[in-house]
């Protein structure tokens, strides 16, 4: 009797050793290398490019996400499946603790902390304005930390937020609060019987059966990044130089379906390429690191992303940069930044 049961402490053991180890550590142990959200890049290649841009003398401080979209736009039938999912408290905490196991322990207090101001109505400097969570966020900003830690700007503050249209961001609604707090009182409601198992299951049943969307070609996604950099080194003053600047990526296609199936596509043929000639770090990683920033950015360009970076050491030239729409013409020449009366339009998308 004493034999059998040794054996099955040993199997308990066993069991708890791959379970703290994580799906990182078995795909590591497995010699594999899996990549993670291909639908973070415009948030995670922003801060990618931002660090590059200011070079070896500055360091990324922060970053504030803003993410727009133009034209009709829908939410696909699995990210609905999936908020209704995370609406049980106990899936949340589970949801919760596995993101926080994925990111380094050095992030990993930093990252607690934006997960949980990011659930608030924040104001946002670059909008002028408060704003709301994206949804995307709960993905973006671990994926984020883990790439910051690995590429150099831990230490960086990051939000992911989306504006409100300006007419309901004036003075007349406190600079969009008025308007803010009664959508969290109205998903607060919701939360109370959505969270009931039964209801949930119900809903669940009905949105797979009845719900469906199938993308929109014409919409586009415009992912505005506001960074300010620090100099590494201290002036004669004993004050660091600043500096700010906006990075902007413009993707055609609606950000469900056609952004989402993009990214995925341009990641994977980006891994066959570099595989091909190179062989991958062992474990999680996500598409910048694991491609690289140079590499991400002409596969982002062939698929018909535009990227653009301006970096400024005056607060009013990103005050003007943040007014201005993109577009072909302003990513692809230098804009005049003088002229505040020229103004410019998005192309036409071809379907």
């Amino acid at each position: 009797a004493f034999g059998p049961a040794q054996k099955k402490k040993k199997k308990k053991k066993k069991k708890k050793k791959k379970k703290t180890r994580g799906w990182g550590g078995v795909v590591a142990a497995g010699g594999a290398a899996a990549v993670a959200r291909y639908d973070c890049i415009p948030a995670e290649m922003s801060l990618a490019i931002a660090q590059e841009d200011l070079g070896t003398t500055f360091e990324l401080v922060s970053a504030e996400c803003s993410f727009k979209t133009r034209g009709k736009a829908g939410m696909p039938r699995g990210t609905l499946l999936t908020m209704l999912s995370l609406l049980s408290p106990w899936k949340w905490y589970l949801n919760l603790s596995k993101t926080l196991n994925f990111v380094p322990k050095a992030q990993r207090s930093r990252t607690t902390w934006t997960l949980l101001s990011w659930a608030l109505p924040l104001w946002s400097w670059q909008n002028g304005a408060f704003t709301l969570p994206n949804f995307m966020g709960l993905v973006n900003i671990p994926v984020v930390y883990w790439s910051a830690h690995r590429l150099g700007y831990g230490g960086v503050r990051f939000s992911d937020r989306i504006p409100l249209p300006s007419y309901l961001a004036r003075w007349y609604t406190l600079w969009g609060l008025l308007v803010i707090l009664p959508i969290y009182a109205a998903v607060g409601a919701l939360c109370i019987p959505l969270s009931l198992p039964f209801v949930r299951r119900w809903l669940e049943r009905r949105v797979a059966k009845s719900y469906s969307f199938a993308g929109e070609p014409t919409c586009v996604v415009e992912v505005t990044t506001a960074i300010q950099g620090r100099s590494v080194q201290a002036l004669p003053s004993g004050r660091r130089g600043h500096k700010e600047g906006v990075v902007t990526i413009v993707l055609p296609g609606d950000p469900g379906i056609y952004c989402t199936a993009m990214l995925a596509c341009e990641t994977a043929l980006g891994l066959s390429n570099k595989c091909s000639h190179s062989t991958l770090e062992p474990g999680f990683t996500t598409p910048v690191v694991a491609l690289g920033r140079a590499a991400m950015i002409k596969r982002m360009e062939f698929a018909g992303i535009k990227v653009d970076c301006q970096l400024s050491g005056m607060v009013p030239l990103v005050r003007k940069l943040m007014s201005r729409s993109f577009s072909q013409d302003s990513l692809d020449s230098e804009p005049d930044h003088h002229d505040e009366k020229k103004r410019f339009s998005f192309p036409p998308i071809e379907e």
